[in-house]
């Protein structure tokens, strides 16, 4: 007999059930999570895992499974704390797929001795950068929390508590074509809400343009002109929207997906619907479907496209860093960009050992360099805002 859903079960097992039984989740619900639980359930959804996962969760008794898996770890590490990259995800994994935790190798992350931090020579505070908005006009606004805006054309702004900028649908300003610009410095991430109710989450070190209002346009055209951007795009079938960065479109009507533009390649994963990818100078054109990703090559104008698991490139939304056997230049080009730090490598050679692992945004980057020292031959030290990475 399956256990009732109710009260007495955690928030995020409440939402694993009902979305296994088909049943919406509305999004304050989902905002009553930690990212941690909600990256956990996107992945099982996104795997088509979501009745496995529950039957697993009839099968087992969870308190007793956890606290004795909590204790064999304790045991191993010899401190009450587990290890922060792998900590927080495993409280939910072992609770609904003990077994499988358990055969992906959670033991081999754990050390045999006290974790130690990267060694810090010094470290000043972190520079206070604001998220930045700029106006038709060309004025610029430093965003805060809870703050109205009124853009020249007359469309009304404001941020809410939750660090996003939301735009007001607004009719009679169908014929003025007024672009707003959007900047995410390193360390921040934030999110905006278009006049059309499209939801785009920008990632650090980031830059949109857009146009203010899409009332009395053809298409919605918005340019995501540097770093990386999730798009949860509303319906429109008589209004298509349209991603440019740099040579290559993006076309969707109603659909979720990301794109990367920080490497030499744009990186579009697709989550739902189907987009078309289309370069600009060359003209060549494939279409995506869930669960896969393009690559358009900025120098040669190529497109590719491969079939992948969505989670590794859209886990950012929600919290959680994520390392899929990635290179050790790209991570530490990643986590420069999260915790606004300048990287320097002794030896070029360092840049190509792969490691694969994940953490909460909220980790300091203290503790994910410590457990990657651990479990790699690295040396990892801290001096005013570089990272200097070494061998032992």
């Amino acid at each position: 007999m399956s256990k009732p859903d109710n009260i007495d079960q955690p928030k995020w097992e409440q939402v694993l059930r009902s979305l296994a039984q088909g049943n919406e989740v509305s999004e304050d619900r989902f905002k009553e999570l930690t990212a941690e639980e909600r990256a956990y359930i996107s992945e099982i959804n996104n795997q088509q895992k979501l009745k496995e996962a529950v039957a697993d969760l009839e099968a087992i008794d969870l308190s007793a499974d956890w606290h004795a898996m909590g204790g064999r770890l304790e045991e191993e590490s010899g401190s009450k704390r587990l290890v922060p990259l792998l900590s927080k995800w495993v409280r939910y994994a072992a609770a609904v797929l003990l077994p499988l935790a358990v055969a992906l190798g959670i033991y081999t992350y754990l050390p045999d001795h006290k974790k130690q931090a990267p060694t810090v020579e010094s470290q000043p505070n972190m520079p206070s950068k604001d998220v930045t908005l700029i106006l038709g006009d060309g004025s610029k606004v430093a965003l805060k929390q809870r703050q109205s805006i009124k853009n020249p054309d007359g469309t009304q702004i404001h941020t809410d508590a939750e660090n996003a900028l939301v735009y007001q649908a607004n009719e009679h300003n169908a014929g003025t074509a007024v672009f707003n610009t959007l900047i995410i410095p390193r360390g921040k991430t934030y999110k905006l809400i278009l006049d059309d109710l499209t939801e785009i989450w920008l990632n650090a070190d980031s830059r949109i343009r857009y146009r203010a209002n899409f009332a009395g346009t053809a298409t919605r055209d918005v340019y995501l002109e540097k770093g990386e951007a999730y798009f949860q795009v509303a319906p429109n079938t008589g209004k298509p929207f349209i991603v440019h960065s740099g040579q290559m479109n993006v076309q969707v009507l109603g659909t979720a997906f990301n794109m990367h533009t920080y490497s030499g390649s744009i990186l579009t994963t697709l989550v739902e619907g189907k987009v078309k990818i289309a370069s600009s100078s060359s003209g060549k054109q494939l279409i995506l479907s869930p669960g896969q990703q393009s690559g358009f090559d900025k120098n040669t104008g190529s497109l590719t496209k491969q079939d992948v698991d969505v989670f590794p490139s859209v886990a950012w939304k929600d919290g959680m860093i994520v390392f899929a056997n990635q290179t050790m230049g790209d991570l530490m080009e990643q986590l420069a960009r999260i915790y606004d730090y300048e990287i320097e490598f002794k030896d070029q050679g360092l840049k190509q050992l792969h490691y694969t692992g994940r953490a909460d945004r909220a980790e300091s980057l203290q503790n994910i360099l410590g457990i990657i020292e651990e479990t790699s031959a690295l040396k990892f030290t801290i001096k005013d805002r570089t990272v200097i990475v070494d061998k032992p």
